[in-house]
């Protein structure tokens, strides 16, 4: 490309973004609005075997804590669905790993085409280009421009979103658990909210990372005694015991989808195009599906001028990429409303159900195969 691409945030999409451009020749720079140092987080993040192959390949590598197995229950009955990566023919079902140790890794990877302190407050067309005026006051020319910077991006508001909220609050925490879980996970759907249990290291110690999706007016007096109250009890229905080692950390739960992902030159990836409950985990691998169809749109147009191609190949991109994720969104909200009935003959089908998909090794393939993400 004539020019440079800009990238707004250094964050993993990003970053990734920029390796990844760069093995098809194209340069790019990725500006981050905050200083280089990474606060502290207690944040995981679960990959699927394609989001971990994309970081492979531009050679970003981790220590992983592995799940090859995850067992989904309904506490208030007798379903349950295990699924096992050996009964489906795929080596890991997910990679997990500190939020912290991935950003760190893949900003060491870009670090020489990251401006920190540094974010978009203008762009003017120049119709050959584009100048973004940066907050420096230095003006860079670029054909396009990548907002990976957030759900609170500047450079998408403009843009239309529907949203949802879910009247949920996520609890999140680090604990030891008094029966180790080896590489199985947990997931838990009850009247107290919905408790994933993740296989995780810190500082070369096994510990448990606890995700928890609870009804807002569960907790409308705080979380520490509901806490106290309830994790035993769930945990007993996974034969366990948990002792919290870390501080909890709360954020509200809500998605968002943008009505498009182009608004020429910027166009969206990640959590400025989108978000979803993270029940399943899905959020950053959908991230990582837009930025690897993202990459190869790109790339269609290297070391081509041709900006009505560019902007057709990006709007594919925005039509295929928001299909794909509404469609992920919708499926989530399904199991949300599900888990939600409190209905007994509701609750009788929906433990049916999970025993009768139980039994069902081309249905439980599928639904990992989906997970997964897509074929390469």
């Amino acid at each position: 490309m004539q020019h440079p691409v800009l990238i707004s945030g250094a964050g993993i999409l990003g970053c990734y973004i920029s390796q990844a451009l760069s093995l098809h020749g194209i340069q790019s720079i990725v500006l981050e609005k905050n200083s280089e140092q990474i606060a502290e987080s207690i944040r995981t993040i679960t990959l699927n075997p394609f989001s971990k192959s994309l970081l492979d390949n531009v050679d970003i590598k981790n220590d992983y804590s592995i799940i090859d197995k995850m067992e989904v229950t309904d506490f208030d009955g007798t379903g349950k669905i295990v699924f096992d990566s050996s009964e489906i023919d795929i080596d890991h079902l997910a990679y997990v790993i500190d939020f912290v140790t991935l950003l760190k890794s893949v900003r060491k990877k870009a670090e020489n085409s990251i401006l920190y302190q540094e974010e978009i407050i203008e762009i003017k067309d120049k119709k050959s280009h584009h100048e973004a005026t940066l907050s420096s006051g230095k003006i860079i020319k670029t054909n396009l421009i990548i907002s990976s910077d957030g759900k609170n991006s500047s450079l998408s508001n403009k843009i239309p979103k529907s949203d949802k909220d879910y009247s949920q609050t996520a609890l999140t925490f680090l604990a030891k658990a008094e029966n180790d879980l080896g590489e199985k996970a947990f997931q838990i759907f009850s009247d107290y909210g919905i408790c994933a249990f993740m296989p995780s290291t810190r500082e070369k110690e096994k510990v448990v990372t606890v995700v928890w999706s609870i009804p807002n007016d569960l907790i409308k007096d705080g979380y520490d005694e509901f806490i106290d109250n309830n994790l035993e009890k769930i945990s007993k229905k996974i034969k366990n015991n948990f002792h919290i080692k870390s501080e909890i950390q709360s954020f509200k739960l809500a998605s968002h989808n943008k009505s498009r992902y182009v608004e020429f030159p910027i166009v969206l990836v990640g959590d400025s195009a989108h978000s979803i409950h993270p029940l399943a985990g899905q959020g950053v691998n959908l991230g990582f599906e837009d930025a690897n169809s993202l990459v190869k749109k790109i790339t269609n147009t290297i070391n081509q001028s041709d900006s009505i191609k560019l902007k057709e190949d990006l709007e594919n991109y925005s039509n295929e990429r928001r299909f794909q994720n509404e469609l992920m969104l919708k499926t989530m909200d399904g199991f949300v409303a599900l888990f939600e009935q409190k209905n007994p003959y509701v609750r009788f089908l929906r433990n049916f159900g999970l025993n009768t998909f139980d039994h069902s090794k081309f249905l439980k393939s599928f639904f990992v195969k989906v997970a997964s993400g897509p074929i390469r």
